[in-house]
């Protein structure tokens, strides 16, 4: 699972995405209402699904998500 601080007032939505996240087949299976799904633009690959406010999961993707990091966006 990914290595990083999640502040408790996203700790709710930020564990069922990473649940959520551990549990699909391919990174569109993300691609679910209220998720903020897309692709970002660069080499690797990489997705970005929304927290809340401005936090979101990015991931890459290697059979499974790698590289899962909490930003924080605009």
């Amino acid at each position: 699972m990914a290595d990083f601080h999640i502040p408790p007032e996203i700790e709710d939505n930020a564990t069922r995405r990473l649940d959520c996240l551990q549990n699909v087949s391919t990174p569109e299976d993300l691609d679910i209402p209220g998720y903020g799904f897309h692709k970002l633009n660069g080499t690797p690959r990489r997705w970005r699904i929304h927290v809340e406010g401005l936090f979101y999961l990015t991931f890459g993707w290697e059979g499974g998500p790698v590289g899962i990091e909490l930003e924080a966006g605009e």
